[in-house]
């Protein structure tokens, strides 16, 4: 048996609406060409 902290269990569906907020603000930001700033340049 696996043992590990229940933690996991309550936090990975946080976790995974996370992930899946960034997703979709990177696809959103693709479909209308708005660039990403990161150290003074546009990407």
């Amino acid at each position: 048996m696996v043992q590990s902290n229940p933690w996991y269990a309550l936090l990975h569906p946080v976790g995974s609406l996370v992930m899946t907020w960034i997703m979709t603000v990177c696809a959103w930001r693709i479909i209308t060409n708005k660039p990403s700033e990161w150290r003074g340049g546009l990407y």
